[in-house]
C-alpha cells in the first residue's frame, strides 16, 4: 500500500517510525487512549494478512459469541481495515461455524 493510495487518502496517512503506515486523525491528542487506538495502523482490506489477523481475532476473543459488528468495533481499537465493514463480513461468512445460512438449526 502506498501514501498516495486513494482508498486512505481520507485517513491523513503517515509513516512512522516503525516503519507502519498510520492514521493520524482527530484522536491524536487524546491521551487517554492507547497509541494504537490513537493512531491506528491501516491495512488494506484486500490483503491475504488481514484476512488471518481478522479471523485470529474472531477465534481467539469472539468466536460463536459475536457477529460482524462486534468484531468490527474490536478490530478497530488496533488496526484500521479500508473498507472495513465489508471486510469483516466477508471473512466472517466465509467461517464455515460463524455462518447463519450453514449453520444447524436450533431444533435440529
Amino acid at each position: 500500500m502506498k501514501l498516495s493510495d486513494q482508498e486512505i487518502q481520507n485517513l491523513n496517512p503517515e509513516v512512522y517510525t516503525d516503519g507502519l503506515i498510520r492514521a493520524h486523525g482527530r484522536l491524536v491528542h487524546v491521551k487517554k487512549l492507547t497509541k494504537p487506538a490513537r493512531c491506528p495502523i491501516i491495512l488494506k482490506g484486500s490483503s491475504l494478512w488481514t484476512t488471518l489477523f481478522i479471523r485470529q481475532l474472531h477465534a481467539k476473543v469472539f468466536h460463536h459469541m459475536a457477529g460482524a459488528e462486534q468484531t468490527q468495533a474490536e478490530v478497530r481499537k488496533v488496526v484500521w481495515i479500508t473498507k472495513g465493514c465489508e471486510t469483516v463480513r466477508k471473512v466472517l461468512t466465509s467461517v464455515f461455524h460463524c455462518d447463519p445460512a450453514n449453520g444447524p438449526s436450533l431444533f435440529d
